[in-house]
């Protein structure tokens, strides 16, 4: 979903920043995303490679 700025540019509700660069995407837009040892999941910056984000897989049980 999309917002637009008093400047009226569009700007987005969801956006991540990466502290170590500035770098700024969507959630869902160009980060990496691995899997550590199959049980993390880990999000990281494409341009300083910084992890924003290092948290266990959840799995359901059915």
């Amino acid at each position: 979903m999309t917002t637009t700025t008093p400047g009226g540019t569009p700007s987005r509700k969801a956006v991540l920043f990466c502290p170590e660069c500035d770098h700024q995407s969507p959630p869902g837009g160009d980060w990496a995303v691995s899997r550590q040892d199959g049980d993390r999941t880990t999000l990281e910056c494409p341009d300083c490679g910084y992890t924003l984000v290092s948290q266990p897989r959840f799995c359901l049980l059915a």
